[in-house]
């Protein structure tokens, strides 16, 4: 049976923890971004980016930023609704 992080090489935590994250990110997921709080809803699309509803956070471009704070995609969590 192979390892879904044998490419993964030792001692890299983060790129684990970012495909972990990753694998937590359904198409109908809410991200939030850590810094600002804004939150992006895949349902809703984001009007700054031009990117249409139905789009999920694992689709968005590499170089998509924060529309409230300018920061990367590595600066959002999921986000727990209650």
């Amino acid at each position: 049976m192979t390892n879904p992080f044998d490419d993964i090489p030792p001692g890299r935590v983060d790129q684990l923890l970012d495909r972990l994250n990753e694998a937590r990110i359904g198409p109908d997921t809410k991200m939030q971004c850590k810094v600002c709080w804004w939150v992006y809803d895949p349902e809703e699309g984001c009007e700054e980016w031009d990117i249409p509803p139905g789009t999920p956070f694992t689709e968005l471009p590499e170089h998509f930023t924060c529309p409230g704070c300018g920061n990367d995609k590595t600066s959002f969590l999921v986000k727990d609704d209650e």
